[in-house]
Order: structure tokens, then C-alpha cells, then sequence
């Protein structure tokens, strides 16, 4: 019965728009608020990933670099550091072209490679990316660089001075409307015929081949699509927090990306939302309890072993819970079956 209830559709869509207009109203404060569009952002990113690793089966460990490319192109246009200055309405499409052809292109000599030596190939590429970024003459170097305009919902005088909604709650707003399209988008490719031709490649290439489907095609469409999911997030990351440096879009960042994906499950589109809460929520839970331990007088940087935490997480998932976190609804579903019966 309750199995029943959880997946009627409608019920589903009236939920997760109930929950998405409820949060901003139970987590008020700014800090709060801004987590939201950290996790709005990335899950962004790791929905793309999830279709890439989850449904086609290749893996990238590079996709930070587009993130950044994305977001370095329309900070660069919109910020005043070239000769030319574009309004971020005219940045912000020629930032997400540019990197999405970017993926298409990259797509063709690297998705040749299989197994370890695509994950060491698309590492290459995230480090070729944050090189650019730090050397690139107008990039600001290792620091970066701020003064980026902030993406307002109706223009920053209407949206803030009339209808009196403030940065932080315009963020959430752009960022989860466009969360909501793109996770539809995904739940539409899944149930696709491409999405078919996707987990026909996961499973074995050569039996897809032998069935027709036109392997190399299908891998670079789901490379691009992935390096969109990317690009959208990168141009959305530099104008809600108005600047850009390198560290935002380094090789820790890609393998963190890829962390979410697997904790959240990678079977699964749900997952990859919840994949990157958890962890951008153990994040923020780690810094908390640094600041907490310096009130008290012990002087510890517990943020130094943040990647421990998430190698200790992602081996702890791997071993007791294959599926992700998103399995454990199926052991709920299994007990409730077991009670059902007693």
C-alpha cells in the first residue's frame, strides 16, 4: 500500500514542488538559504554526471573543468575584463554554447578510450581546463577574480526594490526552476529511446553494436548532454556568487562531483540529488563543528581532512550499500513487505 502511494506520479510531482517551496520557508537565515544554492548548483552538475556514469556507463573525471569553462566565459564577457563587456543575458547563452560544443568536440577522441584509461583521459582534460584557467591573462591567476554581476529573476531594481525579494531568495528561485526542468529532462531521457540505446551501451557495447545502435553516436550525445548539464551550472555558480578562481574548478572538485554521483546512487536521477546533499550537507556539518571546537579552546582544522571524510563515506557505500543511498527506499520497500505479510 504504501509502495502504492510513493509512486503515483502525480503524488510525486506535487511533493517534490511542495518541498521545494517549503524549504526556503523553514530555512530562512542567509547561511541556510545559500547551502540550498550550493546543492541546487551542484546537483545540477552531478545529474548530468549521473546520466553519463549511471545510464551509459562511462566515467568522467574531468567535469569540473567544464563547470569552470563555463563559468570563466561568461565572467570574463560580463565582468569588465576584456575589451568587450556583454550584459549577462547575451553572456550567459554564448558561455553554455561555447562549452557545450566544447564537450561535443572533446567527446569524439576521448569516449575512444574505455575503462581506466577514460577516467585518466577525461583527468587530463579537467587539468588541461584548470591550467587555462589560472594562466589565462585576464583570469586573475590562483586569486581569481570578483565582480561579476549578480543573475536577477526579473532585473535586480524589479525583482529586489518592487517585489522586495532579496539575493539569497532570487538565487534559490532561478536555481531550483531550473533544477525542476533539468530533472525532468532527465526523468524523459530515461524512459526515452535513447535513454534505451544509454543502458543497451552500459551493459555491453558490443551487444548494442550488434543490435544496431551506433555506439560512438550515443556516447558522445550523452557526453554533450552531460558537459550542458555542466555549463548550466558554471554560468549559474559565477553570478550567484560574483567572482571565479581556479580552486572552484580543480581535479578535487571533478572527483568530489563524481563522490556525490556514487553515494547518491548512479542508477538513479533521484539519486543524484540526494547524493549531492548528503555530502554538501556533511560539508557544512564538518565546519560547524570546527568552529564549535575552537569556541572551546581546541585548535583543529577539521575542513584538512574533508576528503578523508568523503573516501571514508564512498568506501562505506561501496562495500554495504552498492546502490547508493537511494537504495535504501528499496529496503524500506522490503521490510514494509516483510510487515505487511506478519
Amino acid at each position: 500500500m504504501i509502495k502504492k502511494i510513493l509512486n503515483n506520479k502525480i503524488i510525486k510531482i506535487i511533493s517534490l514542488l511542495l518541498l521545494v517551496a517549503i524549504l526556503p520557508l523553514i530555512f530562512k537565515s542567509s547561511m541556510n538559504l545559500r547551502i540550498l544554492i550550493e546543492i541546487g548548483i551542484f546537483s545540477i552538475i552531478v545529474l548530468g554526471l549521473n546520466l553519463l556514469m549511471g545510464l551509459a556507463g562511462q566515467i568522467s573525471l574531468g567535469h569540473a573543468g567544464f563547470f569552470g569553462l563555463s563559468a570563466y566565459i561568461t565572467a570574463l564577457l560580463s565582468a569588465g575584463r576584456l575589451p568587450i563587456n556583454l550584459p549577462i543575458y547575451i553572456s550567459i547563452p554564448i558561455a553554455i554554447i561555447l562549452t557545450t560544443f566544447t564537450a561535443y568536440l572533446i567527446a569524439f577522441p576521448i569516449l575512444k578510450l574505455k575503462g581506466h584509461y577514460l577516467a585518466m583521459g577525461t583527468l587530463s582534460i579537467g587539468i588541461i581546463l584548470y591550467t587555462l584557467f589560472v594562466n589565462f591573462p585576464h583570469g586573475g591567476g590562483f586569486d581569481g577574480f570578483s565582480g561579476v554581476p549578480r543573475l536577477w529573476l526579473f532585473g535586480e531594481y524589479f525583482t529586489n526594490k518592487i517585489l522586495g525579494i532579496n539575493k539569497y531568495i532570487n538565487g534559490y528561485i532561478i536555481v531550483y526552476g531550473i533544477l525542476l526542468i533539468l530533472f525532468w529532462f532527465s526523468k524523459n531521457i530515461v524512459n526515452s529511446k535513447t535513454g534505451r540505446a544509454f543502458k543497451a551501451i552500459h551493459t555491453s557495447e558490443i551487444a548494442a553494436s550488434s543490435l544496431g545502435i551506433d555506439v560512438t553516436k550515443y556516447k558522445v550525445i550523452v557526453f554533450t548532454i552531460s558537459g550542458f548539464y555542466a555549463a548550466i551550472a558554471g554560468v549559474l555558480f559565477s553570478h550567484f556568487y560574483c567572482g571565479v578562481t581556479p580552486n572552484d574548478f580543480g581535479i578535487l572538485k571533478s572527483i568530489t562531483i563524481v563522490t556525490m554521483v556514487v553515494i547518491g546512487g548512479s542508477s538513479s536521477i533521484s539519486g543524484a540529488v540526494l547524493g549531492t546533499s548528503f555530502l554538501i550537507l556533511i560539508t557544512y556539518i564538518l565546519e560547524y563543528f570546527q568552529d564549535f571546537l575552537h569556541r572551546v579552546g581546541i585548535s583543529i582544522s577539521l575542513m584538512d581532512f574533508n576528503i578523508f571524510v568523503y573516501g571514508f563515506i564512498f568506501l562505506i557505500v561501496l562495500l554495504f550499500l552498492p546502490q547508493g543511498l537511494i537504495g535504501l527506499k528499496n529496503r524500506f520497500f522490503k521490510w514494509s513487505k516483510r510487515d505487511d505479510k506478519i
